[in-house]
């Protein structure tokens, strides 16, 4: 763990670029999952071929499509998230709990039960459960990105202008200050994610001093302690970090995905595209919505642990980040749903929604959450 603080008074103008190139294509890419639900009213039944028995179980309540860009699924009910509250609303649009807040970019990421909303343009944060309020505090400086394990550990990214990034470690369930990690002589802080299992996070750093961007990517364990380091020949700037089944570090970049390892010096393997759009990852291997040539259609590929790359399914333009469960693929393409088998991509159904699809995700393993430009919805699966 690295606790010297960097004698840095600001930062330089070639770097301070690099990461805004960063920040927008994490931006771009929307690497935050979350989950939603659709309304009951007859405006938001499936246009497509459905059962009256399954329009009947829909449930959920309409809204207008700026409402709409507010909203994020949460357990078994939707976050409304503006600068001045957090609201949690219930599957027919009632409010559950409203939080003050006096954010000015408020951002989310949510991990099971926990859900974190912090401000990207301040130094606020505040966590969340089904039952409301679990803390808040600040930071010293600006949070410029965050990650929760599986228990509700939560590590924040600080950006402060004496130093080249921090990371905070916060306790589960009470949010108190454990330990930061400083990173003087190594470089940026991009991003950081932890480790399936939760017991590590690893945290992906820039070092703009040389003649071209250097990736170096840290290991720590949860009490702090650094467990490995690498710094992978890649080509441009890696934003975004995610992890395979195995706990490696998978980096993505414009139109690159590598995983890697701390215990080989090269990488497990790569794979390119002419542009990528989405990445995501669960133990059987990683999904991303990419392009392989320029004109091609965005399509739907897999990468299993061995780096075998297939493409399940072309897809289209206006694409919504794949959901993953043990059981299905959502993807939202416009208005339309498409429903995979996540064990062998065979097509369970396509429906087309009479708006188009924002964000989606599971209610457990038996509902999937749809917020569109219309509503919030909640359609039971099956077969």
């Amino acid at each position: 763990m690295v606790k010297h603080r960097s004698s840095r008074t600001d930062k330089p103008s070639r770097a301070s670029l690099i990461l805004l190139i960063a920040l927008a294509f994490l931006l771009l890419l929307g690497t935050v999952v979350l989950v939603t639900r659709l309304p009951e009213d007859e405006a938001w039944q499936w246009a497509g071929s459905t059962s009256a028995d399954q329009d009947s179980q829909m449930s959920g309540f309409t809204c207008s499509a700026a409402e709409a860009q507010t909203l994020y699924p949460f357990l078994d009910g939707v976050i409304r998230l503006t600068p001045e509250r957090v609201t949690y609303l219930d599957i027919l649009g009632s409010e559950r709990y409203a939080i003050d807040t006096d954010f000015t970019a408020p951002f989310l990421i949510q991990q099971g039960r926990w859900l974190l909303v912090a401000d990207r343009e301040g130094t606020g944060y505040l966590m969340l459960s089904e039952q409301g309020e679990q803390y808040r505090g600040r930071l010293e400086g600006r949070v410029g990105g965050a990650a929760i394990n599986e228990n509700g550990m939560v590590a924040l990214i600080q950006d402060r202008q004496d130093n080249t990034g921090i990371v905070t470690v916060l306790e589960a369930e009470t949010g108190r200050s454990l330990y930061d990690c400083h990173f003087p002589e190594s470089g940026y802080v991009l991003s950081l994610a932890f480790t399936p299992d939760g017991s590590y996070f690893d945290v992906n750093l820039i070092n703009t001093d040389g003649f071209t961007a250097q990736t170096i990517l840290k290991r720590y364990s949860i009490d702090g302690t650094q467990q490995g380091q690498r710094l992978p020949d890649l080509p441009g700037l890696q934003p975004l970090l995610l992890h395979n089944g195995d706990g490696d570090p998978v980096v993505c970049g414009f139109n690159s995905i590598t995983a890697l390892s701390y215990s080989t010096d090269q990488p497990l393997w790569q794979q390119t595209y002419a542009r990528i759009h989405a990445v995501t990852s669960d133990a059987r291997g990683v999904w991303t919505l990419s392009q392989k040539n320029s004109q091609d259609m965005i399509g739907l590929y897999r990468i299993d642990m061995n780096g075998a790359e297939k493409q399940w399914r072309e897809i289209g333009e206006n694409t919504v980040e794949p959901l993953l469960s043990s059981d299905y693929i959502a993807i939202g393409n416009g208005a339309r749903l498409i429903l995979l088998s996540s064990r062998d991509g065979k097509e369970i159904k396509t429906e087309t929604l009479n708006a188009e699809i924002i964000r989606m995700g599971f209610s457990g393993q038996d509902s999937l959450l749809i917020v569109t430009a219309g509503g919030v919805s909640r359609l039971p699966l099956g077969t």
